[in-house]
C-alpha cells in the first residue's frame, strides 16, 4: 500500500514510511465514514487537515484527511494520526433552507455537485458551495440594497470564484459589475476588490438574502466529494423534501435508503465519489472472492451473535388502532417477542404495514456474524460478498459489512451483515428532520363531521335503533365521488369521541320530585348524586344530605352516572353491514373525560357518491346497576364522529 500526503500548503509527501490500518464500513443508516490510522516518525511533518491517499496498485482504497494525532510517549519518536474519509466532511455541511417537491426533482438534480443557472441546487453542490447563512455584513447602500461582506475579497478563500444566489426558482449566477459605482445599476450582481465583497440582489422576494442565507460560492467549501454512478438518474423523490440546516451526510444516506437503493463510497486520485446502486455489493450470487477456513494465510475466525438477536414474533402497530403480527409457528423453545411501530401504517395488503413488519421479522432471523482474519488483500468494497467455507459446515455467501486492512498484511473481514430491506427503507422515510417532510400519507380532502346520541347497552337490554323514529340516534355521511379513486391509494378512517350525557340537574327548593328522579347536591363541598324514593315538594328540611329529614325522601347513590359504564365494547355498522375494525373491546367509557377511540379503517365499507348510514353501539360488560326494564332507562352517550380522507404515496 502506498501512502501519499498533501499538506494544506500544497506540499506533497510521496510514499511515506508508516504503519497503517484502514477501516472501511458499509454505509447504512447514517454516513458512517472510513478511517485510517497512520503511525509515523514525529519528524515527518503532517499538519492537521492534510489530505491522505492510500493506493493499492491502481485502486485508491482510502482518501481522507488527517483529523487528530496522539504521541507515543514511551518511544517519544512516533505519532499516530487518525484520518477520516472525505465523506465525513458531509456530516459537517448543512443543507440551507430549501424545498424539493415530490415527483418534480430527479436524482441527477437532487444529488448534483455542480451549480447550474436556473436549476435548484443539488445537495452536493450545496455542501461544496453554500455560504454560511447571515455572515457578518454591513449595508453599504440601503437605497439600492448593496451589502458588504468585509474580508471576503479576492484575497480570501472566495477568491475569484463564481457567485450565485439561491431563490425559490433555483440558483442564479451573479454578474460582475466591474466597478463598485456600477453595482447600484446591476441587479443580481457583485463587485469585489482584494479585501471586500459587495453584492446587490434587489428583487423584492430576495432582498433579505443576507439574513437567512442564499449565497453560493462555487466550491469555496469543497469537500472533494462528487456524485458518481446513479442507478437511475431519472428517478424522482417519493415525498416532499424540505431542508433546513440538516446534516447533508445523513440526509443523503436517508434519501438513498428511502428509495430502496444503496450508497457506496469509492475513491479516485482527486475526488471521492458517492455511487447510488441497485445492489448492495458485487458477488451476491456466488461471492466475489472465496475463503476457506484453514487455507494458506488463514489466521482466525470468530462467530458471534449480532446486537439485534433473533426474534420469534413481532407485533406491528400502525395508524391508530391498526395491528399486524408475525410469528414463527415452528419454533418450540423460549420465545423472544418485539413490538414495532409503523408510522401511518395500515394493515391491508395495499398498505405499508405488512411489508414493513415482514421485513423487520426477516431481518431479525439472521443474527450470526463472522470475523475472519486472513493474510491476503482483496480489491473489494464494503458490501461486496464473499463465499466462506467453514470446516465441517455448509458454505454460505456472506455480505461484508466492514473491511479492515493493515500494514502487517492482515485483512480483517466482518461478514454476515444484514442486507437492506424494506424495514430500512421505512426507517429512512421516517427520519423527518433528515428526510421527507410527509413521505407516506396525507389528507386528501377536508374531513366530515357528524354527531348523535345513543343509549348504552347492558347484558340484558340491548339498544335498538328504529330509523323512522330515531333520526338522532345514528349519523349520515355523504361521501363525495372520487374519495376512493385508485390513483390516490386511498384510505378513509373514522375517529369517534364518546362523552357521557348527564342531564341530571342540581337540587332546587320548591320543586316537585317524583320517585326515581335524580339530582346532584353539594354536601360539605362534595357533589353527590341522590335518587328520590318518595314523591314530595322540596324544601330546606328535605335537602339531600343537608336537611333534617332528607333520608325520608332521598337515597344517596355512591357512584355517579358517568362512572357506571365500566369496561365496554363497541359495535359499528355502515349501511347495516358490520365494520370489523369497529369492534373494539376492553374500552373504559364513562369517565367525566371524553373517551377518544382509535381511528377506524372504514375504507372497504364506504360507498362514494352516496349517503352512508353509520350506527354505533356501546356494550357494557355488566348490567346497568339501577333497577330498570328497558334500555331507554340506561344513560346516554354523545357521539362525535370525524371521517378523514387520506391519499398514500408510493411504497
Amino acid at each position: 500500500m502506498k501512502i501519499d500526503v498533501k499538506t494544506p500548503s500544497g506540499t506533497v509527501l510521496h510514499d511515506i514510511e508508516c504503519e497503517w490500518e484502514i477501516t472501511r464500513p458499509v454505509v447504512s443508516d447514517r454516513m458512517e465514514c472510513r478511517e485510517a490510522k497512520l503511525t509515523i516518525a514525529r519528524r515527518i511533518p503532517i499538519p492537521q487537515y492534510s489530505i491522505v491517499t492510500a493506493t493499492d496498485g491502481k485502486m485508491v482504497k482510502f482518501r481522507g484527511y488527517a483529523e487528530s494525532n496522539t504521541i507515543d510517549i514511551s518511544s517519544g519518536s512516533k505519532t499516530t494520526w487518525t484520518c477520516k474519509g472525505m465523506e465525513e466532511l458531509l456530516n459537517a455541511r448543512f443543507a440551507p433552507r430549501y424545498f424539493y417537491p415530490m415527483g418534480e426533482i430527479d436524482f441527477a438534480t437532487l444529488f448534483s455537485d455542480t451549480l447550474t443557472d436556473g436549476v435548484v441546487p443539488g445537495l452536493l453542490a450545496a455542501a461544496n458551495s453554500a455560504a454560511l447563512p447571515s455572515m457578518a455584513y454591513t449595508v453599504h447602500d440601503a437605497a439600492t440594497n448593496v451589502i458588504k461582506l468585509a474580508g471576503y475579497g479576492t484575497s480570501s478563500y472566495f477568491g475569484n470564484r463564481d457567485l450565485y444566489s439561491c431563490n425559490y426558482l433555483g440558483v442564479k449566477k451573479l454578474s460582475d459589475a466591474s466597478a463598485l459605482v456600477g453595482l447600484a445599476y446591476t441587479d443580481n450582481g457583485y463587485y469585489r476588490d482584494s479585501s471586500d465583497l459587495y453584492i446587490r440582489i434587489d428583487e423584492q422576494k430576495d432582498r433579505a438574502w443576507y439574513l437567512h442565507g442564499g449565497l453560493l460560492v462555487e466550491n469555496a467549501y469543497d469537500t472533494t466529494v462528487r456524485i458518481g454512478n446513479i442507478y437511475d438518474e431519472t428517478q424522482t423523490l417519493l415525498g416532499d423534501l424540505e431542508t433546513n440546516l440538516d446534516e447533508i451526510g445523513d440526509l443523503i444516506t436517508d434519501l438513498i435508503s428511502a428509495s430502496n437503493l444503496y450508497l457506496r463510497v469509492r475513491d479516485g486520485p482527486l475526488y471521492t465519489y458517492i455511487d447510488i446502486s441497485l445492489e448492495d455489493g458485487n458477488g451476491s450470487t456466488g461471492g466475489l472472492y472465496t475463503i476457506r477456513e484453514g487455507e494458506p494465510g488463514f489466521c482466525s475466525i470468530e462467530k458471534s451473535t449480532s446486537s439485534d438477536p433473533k426474534i420469534h414474533g413481532i407485533i406491528g402497530t400502525g395508524h391508530e388502532g391498526q395491528y399486524y403480527s408475525v410469528d414463527d409457528p415452528t419454533y418450540t423453545g423460549l420465545k423472544l417477542h418485539e413490538i414495532r411501530e409503523v408510522e401511518n401504517g395500515f394493515r391491508g395488503t395495499d398498505g405499508m404495514m405488512q411489508t414493513v413488519i415482514d421485513a423487520h421479522f426477516e431481518a431479525r432471523q439472521v443474527d450470526q456474524e463472522y470475523e475472519i482474519e486472513i493474510a491476503k488483500s482483496y480489491l473489494a468494497y464494503p458490501g461486496d460478498y464473499f463465499k466462506f467455507y467453514p470446516k465441517d459446515s455448509t458454505p454460505s455467501v456472506l455480505k461484508s459489512f466492514e473491511i479492515v486492512e493493515s500494514s502487517d498484511g492482515i485483512t480483517r473481514l466482518s461478514l454476515g451483515g444484514k442486507t437492506l430491506n424494506f424495514a430500512d427503507v421505512e426507517e429512512a422515510r421516517e427520519s423527518k428532520p433528515r428526510g421527507f417532510t410527509d413521505n407516506y400519507i396525507r389528507e386528501l380532502r377536508e374531513s366530515l363531521t357528524s354527531t348523535c346520541r345513543i343509549f348504552v347497552s347492558d347484558l340484558t337490554h340491548v339498544a335498538t335503533i328504529v330509523e323512522e323514529d330515531d333520526a338522532d340516534r345514528f349519523m349520515n355521511f355523504y361521501v363525495p365521488p372520487g374519495a376512493k379513486d385508485a390513483k390516490y391509494n386511498a384510505k378513509i378512517t373514522l375517529a369517534l369521541s364518546l362523552s357521557p350525557v348527564d342531564d341530571t340537574e342540581m337540587w332546587e327548593t320548591s320543586t316537585a320530585y317524583v320517585i326515581g328522579d335524580e339530582v346532584y347536591n353539594d354536601d360539605d363541598e362534595i357533589i353527590k348524586l341522590y335518587r328520590c324514593i318518595v314523591a314530595h315538594t322540596s324544601g330546606a328540611i328535605t335537602e339531600p344530605g343537608e336537611g333534617g329529614s332528607w333520608e325520608d325522601k332521598w337515597v344517596e347513590i355512591t357512584t355517579t352516572k358517568d362512572l357506571e359504564f365500566g369496561r365496554c365494547a363497541t359495535e359499528l355498522t355502515i349501511d347495516d353491514a358490520d365494520v370489523p375494525d369497529g369492534a373494539l373491546v376492553g374500552l373504559c367509557i364513562g369517565s367525566r373525560e371524553t373517551s377518544a377511540l382509535p381511528e377506524i379503517d372504514i375504507t372497504d365499507s364506504i360507498t362514494t357518491g352516496a349517503e352512508n348510514k353509520l350506527k354505533l353501539w356501546v356494550h357494557m360488560s355488566t348490567d346497568y346497576a339501577p333497577t330498570h326494564t328497558t334500555f331507554e332507562d340506561h344513560p346516554e352517550i354523545s357521539v362525535s364522529a370525524t371521517m378523514k380522507f387520506y391519499k398514500r404515496l408510493s411504497i
